[in-house]
């Protein structure tokens, strides 16, 4: 780690009932849900914290715009003018995410209906904020030219950069939490947990990629693998890691699944693609996992 160190039933339908795993009598069981937002074309769910409330993205006619499914209710976080994506809440109810508009892409912070810009000082191609903790700490990453990625923390007081040891092609940090473990990925192939300013890599055992998007204050990372990204038509899988455990998680009857905030009840929301569409989803543990 590069600069200073570190201190160390909510959407619109049930789905189906069960996990996808190799482990199945050691995971948990989960019910899924479906998130689908009103007349929109894709739906994206990206964080959720304790009390259930959801942030995310959906795409329709009119672009890309954040969403709030807060007790079953949508409510739209659009910066005015601009492409907006929702990455990350907290038990506070902060929304993280960034936006596009005609000046770049800038990070926000969305508290009590006003939006905050976050551009790291040295970014010039853009900063993208993916995750937030209940202390107010924001995780992202940027660029300081088209190809130079950067992770970072943002304590509200300073920016602090993360960069894996010897990566390539520039590391990301992708989630946080209370006890100020991060998780992340570099390379754009391969994940890790950062705790203390020690780098240990998360790697699903004989993915090709491994991409950690949060983890909880038990320490459960959760992310996707097997596809570079996310994208219509690649065999991609969610996970969830319990210590050394992998597990998979996958949408019944789903093309591909991908896994991106976790909350402290274990509640997981991610994306599935039914092969022409993309949707939200909710996995909600129905048991809880054998240690």
């Amino acid at each position: 780690m590069t600069g200073k160190s570190l201190t160390a039933a909510l959407a619109s339908g049930m789905l189906v009932f069960f996990l996808t795993a190799a482990e199945a009598a050691e995971a948990p069981r989960y019910v899924f849900f479906h998130i689908n937002v009103p007349n929109a074309t894709n739906t994206v769910a990206r964080g959720i914290n304790d009390a259930g409330q959801i942030v995310g993205y959906f795409s329709d006619s009119n672009g890309t715009h954040a969403f709030l499914l807060s007790d079953g209710n949508y409510t739209i976080i659009d910066v005015p003018h601009a492409s907006t994506q929702g990455r990350g809440i907290n038990a506070s109810g902060q929304v993280v995410g960034y936006f596009t508009d005609s000046t770049g892409t800038h990070g926000f912070l969305y508290t009590g209906g006003k939006f905050t810009k976050i551009d790291v000082p040295d970014a010039r191609f853009g900063t993208f904020a993916i995750g937030i903790n209940n202390a107010g700490y924001v995780v992202g990453d940027f660029f300081v030219t088209e190809g130079q990625q950067h992770g970072f923390v943002d304590t509200a007081q300073e920016f602090m950069r993360i960069d894996f040891p010897e990566a390539n092609s520039g590391t990301a940090a992708t989630g946080i939490n209370d006890a100020f473990q991060i998780v992340g990925y570099y390379d754009v192939k391969q994940g890790f947990l950062l705790v203390g300013g020690q780098f240990t890599t998360v790697d699903v055992p004989g993915s090709h990629y491994t991409f950690p998007f949060g983890i909880n204050g038990a320490g459960q990372i959760i992310g996707f693998y097997g596809a570079r990204y996310c994208e219509p038509k690649r065999p991609t899988h969610g996970f969830v890691a319990y210590g050394a455990k992998f597990i998979t998680i996958d949408v019944p009857n789903a093309a591909q699944t991908c896994a991106y905030g976790i909350n402290n009840k274990g509640q997981i929301v991610g994306l599935y693609s039914d092969g022409a569409i993309t949707h939200g989803f909710l996995a909600t543990p129905e048991n809880p996992a054998e240690e």
